[in-house]
């Protein structure tokens, strides 16, 4: 049995945002590299699983924010597997600042892919010995986003090579920071976001082209990820509440 994983993280200049605050993007890698080191001592990450063919791919993110830490603070990450079902595994997330203070929290959905045939993996037969603390950080059941229907606006980006990981498709981070990049700067220097949520759906890859597709609901924007071209298809979608500086 394993307790949960801490580590904690020294922020830098360069992982602020002109608030100040830490970027939504870091955010996301902070948590990744969290889940990506608490798997690999539990005998169930990376090297096991380029070892047998497959991979761990997050399916839905749900994040809430009390408060972003600013560059130059020491935070505390602790991250536990929550839940393991047959095809699908939750990991929580829990960071404090240097008073002990939660100051973010989020929950995930994670699912085991077998590489050559695209498809989920039974958790249960194929991680002998997988083991979940019985302990959830924040309510939720990763309900499906609503589609932006009225008053959108358009961004357009190009899939780079930074923003590919090592499966060869779109890092989870990278939907994040678009997202909040389809938000215009004004809106970002008076607002700072309270909760996220994110439903991957499909893989993306180096050189498309992306279409955001943002709807703002008073205080909320709901944001669908696309690529455009030949294989037109949904990426992702995500929503995120705001909140006045």
């Amino acid at each position: 049995m394993f307790d949960k994983l801490e580590k904690k993280f020294l922020l830098r200049s360069y992982e602020g945002d002109q608030n100040n605050n830490l970027r939504l993007v870091t955010l996301m890698n902070i948590l990744q590299d969290a889940a990506t080191t608490d798997a690999e001592r539990r005998g169930f990450g990376m090297d096991f699983c380029i070892k047998n063919n497959m991979t761990w791919v997050g399916n839905d993110y749900v994040i809430e924010i009390n408060r972003l830490p600013k560059v130059g603070e020491e935070i505390t990450i602790k991250t536990w597997p929550s839940l393991a079902g047959k095809f699908a595994a939750r990991r929580d997330f829990a960071i404090y600042d240097e008073n002990g203070e939660l100051i973010i929290k989020s929950a995930s959905r994670w699912l085991l892919i077998n590489l050559d045939k695209k498809r989920p993996l039974s958790i249960p037969d194929t991680l002998q010995g997988y083991t979940a603390i019985d302990e959830q950080i924040l309510e939720t059941d990763f309900a499906k986003i609503a589609e932006p229907v009225d008053n959108l606006e358009y961004y357009q980006y190009k899939v780079r090579y930074d923003d590919i990981d090592i499966n060869h498709h779109i890092n989870n981070a990278v939907y994040v920071l678009w997202a909040g990049e389809a938000v215009n700067n004004v809106w970002h220097k008076t607002h700072t976001p309270v909760r996220i949520e994110i439903n991957f759906k499909k893989e993306g890859f180096i050189g498309e082209e992306i279409e955001v597709v943002t709807a703002m609901e008073e205080m909320k924007s709901i944001h669908s990820i696309r690529a455009k071209g030949d294989s037109a298809r949904e990426l992702a979608r995500a929503a995120i509440i705001w909140k006045v500086l």
